[in-house]
């Protein structure tokens, strides 16, 4: 594969589509909205050395706190958000100042009633309940554990998972299997390792296995670990993927990567990057712009 230097044609013209058409991008969020392009523009500022770079990504994040000061951001999207803000500061990019978006989270975590979750699309924001936590609390932390069951009591309550997206299930579970480990958190976990498990990954699923194959590299379990918890999505990591794309599975592995801030490869695929990067401009709709498989994607990965 080459490196970055190899790809600079490619990255620049990223980023001049990205300039074009992220201001139209709707959503606010690391994965799927503006935060994600900044972060691909202040890892493009590091590598090329222009400024301006910097300067655009420092203007999405100033206009992310301004609507966070004015309340305009909703209300469960704040967790997705400020797991973006937590890799922002812990890579230098921005400043701890910004940290006001992770005390505000915490303190709408701490005083949300669970028992008010009612329908699936509430779900799809909760999803990163766990994820905020481990990824922007330390375990000394005093409120670390008071989340940390709040998590749970929000996972407890949700009526199905079904309607979730492989990258949303992902989160829960790579919670999950990062806490079981302890004991005052391990029945409770196993039980809804167990309901996910039934309800997920059983003959015939729709869901798209190379994304949990992908994650299972990264999870710190045993295989009998698994096994135990998870009997149906072991077996299911056999499956064979000759079915999803090259691009699909790297992007994806770097998507997870730096949700998870692991350095782990699990995939040595070529492609021709050339050719996804036209793909995605060709048809610009808000997925093709977003770091979860898109231009920002494409670009932070081969910035990696």
């Amino acid at each position: 594969m080459k490196n970055s230097i190899g790809f600079k044609d490619g990255l620049y013209a990223i980023a001049n589509t990205l300039l074009l058409y992220f201001p139209m991008l709707p959503l606010l969020g690391f994965t799927e909205g503006r935060l994600g392009i900044a972060a691909f523009f202040y890892k493009l500022s590091d590598f090329c050395g222009h400024i301006q770079y910097s300067n655009i990504a420092d203007d999405i994040v100033k206009d992310l706190f301004i609507r966070f000061k004015t309340k305009k951001i909703a209300l469960f999207d704040l967790f997705e958000i400020s797991i973006g803000i937590s890799y922002l500061i812990k890579n230098e990019f921005i400043d701890e100042d910004f940290s006001l978006f992770l005390e505000d989270a915490n303190e709408m975590l701490i005083n949300f009633d669970p028992k008010t979750i009612k329908k699936a699309d509430n779900n799809s924001k909760l999803v990163w309940v766990g994820m905020y936590v481990l990824t922007t609390l330390e375990k000394k932390d005093p409120s670390y554990d008071n989340l940390i069951n709040k998590a749970l009591d929000i996972f407890e309550n949700f009526r199905n998972y079904s309607q979730l997206s492989p990258i949303d299930v992902n989160a829960v579970l790579y919670f999950l299997l990062n806490i079981i480990h302890r004991d005052i958190y391990s029945d409770r976990t196993s039980q809804l390792l167990k309901k996910i498990d039934a309800e997920l990954f059983v003959k015939d699923s729709k869901f798209s296995y190379c994304d949990y194959n992908i994650l299972y590299e990264s999870f710190s379990t045993s295989e009998n670990m698994l096994r135990t918890y998870l009997p149906n999505f072991s077996d299911h990591m056999k499956v064979k993927i000759e079915n999803c794309s090259a691009m699909h599975v790297f992007l994806q592995e770097n998507l997870h990567a730096l949700i998870f801030n692991s350095n782990k490869h699990t995939s040595n695929l070529s492609f021709d990057f050339d050719v996804a990067i036209k793909e995605r401009q060709l048809k610009i709709i808000d997925k093709n712009l977003s770091i979860n498989g898109g231009l920002a994607g494409i670009g932070l990965a081969l910035l990696r």
